[in-house]
């Protein structure tokens, strides 16, 4: 009788079963994934003229646009209102009494919602007007600090503060006790993050120097009697929805901050957990800091592809439509920790590849153990 090559086939199915797991396991987080321009995500800064607009000015304003815009999530185009009446930016032009045939502009998000930003300049051509008139687009104080926490940290808690102080302080309280719980979790995560969240807090003061960075979270000055929290990661992307007075509880903060060091293969939608980005600068600087950080350039046109598809993946999994607003409820976080003692973000599918991987290794020990026996009987 020909003997049935047991070893043999115990060690092949080991290395199948390592390598199926291996291969369907995501290399990248969603923190990672949000650092991943896909070039499909940005702002439009829509700017208006007409046909008496001199044209050495029209020059000089598309040359300032495309030299401060370049390192940032904001694209520019020029419409002519009087030569192409019939374009489709026209539905945000909102010519102003007395500025009419004044060059002007309006933002629009990824999402369609737009804000008017009125004239480049008063009176004559400025290039300094325009120049801080396009900075203010994707700059500004607060911002700025976003940024620079967000190339090395976890995340990052925007707290805007209401006009009770009190409720201030019971909000801050919370996010600070989700950062200490995500913080005493980092060791645990699929992949390992150096530094745990950050707390920045928009003050009363600064309101009036952040309304664009207002607008981009959808709210206004009429929205700020209560405190309000946001999360963003990655490239500035806004994950979750925007926690507003009591919904700022040291649960549901600690749980979207988990979904960000979660693999990428978490379950969820990913027009959800990827969300929608603010208008920022990120320049080459921040760029090495992150990729220093991370081990690979985000920025890689493999890392791009792969990233890609793997949303795209994703999207075909999920075959219900998608919700236009991001909420709690659509937001199936999952909890800081579960009854199976599984460390935060990491979602059954994956938990099933580890127990596959171990399983794996198993065969292989016990094949390599009965192949030492046997040339030691032999």
């Amino acid at each position: 009788m020909k003997r049935i090559p047991v070893v043999e086939i115990l060690l092949a199915l080991g290395l199948f079963v390592a390598s199926s797991a291996e291969s369907l396991a995501c290399r990248y987080n969603v923190r990672e994934t949000g650092f991943v321009d896909l070039g499909i995500e940005s702002y439009r800064l829509l700017g208006f003229v007409d046909s008496e607009m001199p044209t050495e000015e029209i020059s000089q304003l598309e040359s300032l646009a495309t030299e401060l815009l370049a390192d940032s999530s904001v694209s520019f185009e020029l419409i002519s209102v009087d030569q192409n009446p019939d374009h489709p930016a026209m539905e945000y032009w909102r010519p102003v009494e007395g500025q009419e045939g004044r060059p002007s502009a309006a933002l629009v998000s990824p999402r369609g919602h737009s804000l008017w930003l009125g004239p480049f300049w008063d009176g004559v051509f400025s290039p300094d007007q325009v120049r801080e008139a396009l900075l203010g687009v994707v700059s500004s104080p607060v911002r700025s600090r976003i940024v620079e926490e967000l190339a090395t940290a976890f995340g990052v808690v925007l707290l805007i503060e209401g006009g009770n102080q009190a409720e201030n302080s019971r909000a801050r309280t919370a996010v600070l006790q989700a950062i200490g719980t995500v913080e005493s979790e980092l060791e645990y995560f699929p992949k390992p993050i150096r530094r745990g969240p950050a707390l920045i807090t928009l003050t009363r003061e600064e309101l009036t120097s952040e309304q664009l960075l207002l607008w981009s979270f959808h709210l206004g000055t009429d929205d700020l009697e209560e405190p309000i929290a946001v999360i963003l990661y990655g490239r500035g992307r806004w994950i979750g929805p925007a926690m507003i007075g009591e919904e700022i509880t040291l649960d549901l903060v600690s749980r979207i901050l988990f979904v960000i060091g979660a693999d990428c293969e978490c379950g969820l939608s990913p027009r959800l957990i990827r969300g929608t980005g603010i208008p920022i600068l990120w320049n080459r600087r921040l760029q090495a800091l992150v990729s220093q950080d991370l081990g690979f350039d985000p920025d890689n046109p493999l890392v791009r592809m792969e990233v890609s598809r793997i949303l795209k993946v994703n999207t075909w999994m999920d075959f219900r439509s998608y919700p236009t607003e991001d909420h709690a409820d659509q937001l199936q976080i999952p909890a800081a920790k579960d009854s199976s003692g599984a460390p935060p973000g990491r979602p059954v599918f994956n938990q099933i590849l580890y127990l596959l991987g171990g399983f794996a290794g198993l065969v292989l020990c016990v094949g390599a153990f009965i192949l030492i026996r046997a040339g030691r009987a032999n």
